[in-house]
């Protein structure tokens, strides 16, 4: 009997484990060429790309669970990933609409000109899908599928990523689809997903042909990892150790400028330089997607703290509103939506402080009523970045010293436009103002970001430690103004307000007008005086080839 039972144990044991390593370990089969694909032989989607399937997607789950599969790779990512929150208002009521009508939906939200818009559509995407993983509804998965399946047949055409700018593929695309490829449930679409990542980036550190470093390395490597993570090949991390290495230092927060070095990337005192532009916007951007993802490989993520802590240090903690320019190119004054999209788990802790970035030249004063931004300008550092929807807000990101007051809040608006940010305290426009002036903020033909510097005479910002006083000296040339206009600024910021003492000389050949009141103060004291006389109404016009200098206030 012990012969026979050792026997049997020779035979069954092997067996059991092949079974354990089945149903605990089961890898995803390494698909085949996308064009190899006969999911992918609908005749619809083999035509003209704006002519995808007409029909309504039926048949859609009503239950309210979430499929999970039982591959433990995919159960871990889905696990680790945070980005849970409601679709916003407006998508909502797209998405009633799209589930119905998908093509149509599709080309009147989604495409310009027949180019598909992939920020457009992979913004929509995750949101739908951290949406789905909240509420359970699968509507939102099946769109995004049909978002997918519609983009990968677009991506058949090798013109149209040309068209894009690089970020929109290579970070926002590939991310929907490594998202997709742990939330998702069709094996067809994360087959898509796979092939589409790696045609993207075919290695963890090289994407759409060039090798990625600092902020965009993360941008490009994580979902790389995902992808790969899932089809069990991770050996491009084996192959380039040094860049891996790169990498982990940048995630945990280590990897910063050198003291007397200058350049791109994170700063001690932690400014942040990205192209040139001081701006927090690639750093909020790497929110919690890329430190869960991290997560799961044990990695350190020192940097998510260093976030939070810039953040903390940026926002008031009774209010939303940020520097306009300091979280990206729109002219938008709040930063709630973004912290919703990428650090739903943000737990504001911010204080009420004084704080100033010598390096990028950003300055901070928050008080039980008010808070206030300015940044002086900086050698080598850009004045102001355009886009080719954004290029008419250089006088706001440059000038622009408002008081946000925390009894206000709810009156300011969020978005401003060209006609709104001229009437903001501080902002130098011309007093013929005229749509042309704006011309030279657009980016060439061809290109999609363009950067504008000034010419830097003077720059000082500080504070006065715990006598709660900020001071600046900002004096400039801006060829916005023509080349040899000057404008010399001198301000304190205190609990009680705002003291600011403006000379511009004016060598532009047309009038210029200059803003000094906030229609929105409320019940601020506000005093104006130009030349020795006093000027009411808060707009001072300064005449070509003059120099004015204007005292004004705006204090309780």
């Amino acid at each position: 009997i012990p012969k026979m039972l050792s026997t049997l144990l020779v035979i069954i044991l092997p067996l059991l484990i092949l079974a354990a390593i089945y149903y605990y370990y089961q890898l995803f089969e390494i698909p085949s060429p996308e064009d190899d694909d006969s999911a992918l032989d609908d005749p619809n989607l083999r035509t003209k790309f704006n002519r995808a399937p007409t029909s309504a997607i039926k048949d859609l789950p009503k239950s309210k669970s979430i499929p999970k599969s039982m591959d433990s790779r995919t159960r871990i990512l889905f696990n680790a990933y945070t980005l849970k929150f409601e679709l916003p208002q407006e998508d909502k009521k797209l998405s009633v609409a799209y589930i119905v009508k998908p093509e149509e939906e599709f080309n009147k939200n989604f495409v310009t000109g027949g180019v598909p818009k992939i920020e457009a559509i992979a913004t929509y995407g995750i949101n739908l899908m951290s949406s789905y993983v909240k509420e359970g509804n699968a509507e939102y998965r099946k769109i995004t599928e049909d978002l997918i399946k519609r983009l990968d047949v677009a991506l058949k055409d090798d013109t149209l990523i040309a068209k894009q700018h690089w970020y929109n593929v290579a970070v926002l695309l590939t991310r929907l689809l490594a998202i997709y490829e742990f939330l998702g449930t069709e094996e067809t679409i994360k087959n898509i997903c796979h092939q589409r990542i790696l045609k993207i980036t075919p290695k963890f550190n090289i994407s759409l042909g060039t090798t990625r470093k600092g902020v965009e390395l993360v941008w490009v490597a994580v979902p790389w990892i995902v992808t790969n993570y899932l089809y069990n090949n991770l050996s491009g991390l084996h192959e380039t150790p040094d860049e891996f290495r790169d990498l982990k230092k940048f995630m945990n927060g280590v990897d910063v400028v050198r003291r007397g070095e200058t350049g791109d990337g994170l700063y001690q005192e932690c400014s942040f330089i990205y192209k040139q532009v001081a701006t927090y916007w690639p750093l909020v951007e790497t929110g919690e997607f890329y430190f869960g993802i991290f997560r799961t490989r044990e990695l350190d993520v020192g940097l998510e703290n260093v976030i939070k802590g810039i953040l903390n240090q940026v926002l008031h903690p009774n209010m939303d509103f940020v520097p306009l320019g300091l979280f990206g190119r729109a002219p938008k004054v709040t930063c709630d939506e973004t912290l919703a999209r990428q650090w739903p788990n943000y737990t504001r802790e911010a204080e009420l402080k004084i704080r100033i970035w010598p390096i990028s030249g950003l300055g901070v004063f928050k008080s039980e009523r008010f808070a206030f931004w300015l940044r002086v300008q900086r050698n080598n550092i850009a004045a102001y970045e355009s886009d080719l929807e954004n290029f008419e807000y250089a006088p706001g990101w440059i000038q622009m010293r408002k008081l946000y007051q925390v009894a206000r809040k709810d009156k300011y608006k969020t978005t401003l436009t060209r006609k709104e940010l001229s009437d903001q305290p501080g902002v130098i426009y011309y007093a013929d103002d005229k749509d042309d002036d704006f011309e030279r903020f657009k980016p060439a033909k061809g290109d999609f970001i363009k950067t504008h510097f000034s010419t830097v005479l003077e720059s000082h910002i500080g504070h006065l430690g715990n006598a709660r006083v900020l001071y600046w000296w900002n004096k400039y040339k801006f060829d916005f103004y023509g080349r040899d206009t000057v404008i010399d600024e001198r301000g304190v910021c205190t609990d009680n307000g705002l003291v600011v003492r403006l000379e511009v000389s004016n060598q532009s050949g047309r009038t210029l007008r200059v803003r000094t009141k906030d229609e929105n103060s409320g019940d601020m004291i506000f005093k104006c005086n130009v030349g020795g006389v006093e000027n009411y109404d808060g707009i001072v016009t300064v005449n070509d080839k003059a120099v004015t200098v204007i005292d004004w206030r705006q204090v309780y």
